[in-house]
């Protein structure tokens, strides 16, 4: 596994209220609980981190995924997750919410610039997105402020 996803996973786990902050701005603490992640659909979904938002107004689950590597089959993978999220919500009797999906990438050479995916058939058109962050484009007072990393735990 590649070295930046397992301290970042940690990192989420411990301040996962930080981390929505940071992606939505206006989000409360009080309003952030982690999310079950753990299913086992025809192929094996490893979903990095999902947190419920109960945000008065609208309600949504925030799916994170940090990235430390390249993967071209990243679209596909994010829309597997947004199904096997629905699918445990729906098998819960929760129905479907509304769910933000943001990926975190940490490097340039891993952002393989692909966020979208479209088919088209005789019953509609299916268009897929989620949101990129590159971390080496955030300015790094917003990271500092937001504390979000905790360098006397996870990065001497």
């Amino acid at each position: 596994m590649p070295q930046i996803d397992i301290p970042i996973k940690k990192l989420i786990q411990r301040r996962p209220a930080d981390w929505a902050k940071f992606i939505q701005p206006d989000c409360r603490d009080e309003w952030v609980t982690n999310f079950k992640t753990d299913y086992t659909p025809t192929k094996e979904s490893r979903l990095d981190s999902v947190l419920e938002i109960t945000d008065p107004h609208k309600p949504y689950l925030l799916n994170l995924e940090p990235m430390g590597f390249r993967d071209n089959a990243l679209p596909v993978r994010m829309l597997r997750y947004r199904s096997d999220i629905w699918e445990a919500t729906v098998a819960d009797g929760r129905g479907i919410p509304p769910i933000r999906q943001v990926v975190l990438f940490f490097y340039r050479k891993d952002d393989n610039g692909l966020y979208r995916l479209q088919d088209s058939w005789d019953y509609g058109l299916l268009e897929y997105v989620y949101a990129v962050i590159r971390v080496w484009e955030e300015p790094r007072q917003k990271v500092i402020d937001a504390k979000l990393l905790d360098y006397t735990r996870c990065c001497r």
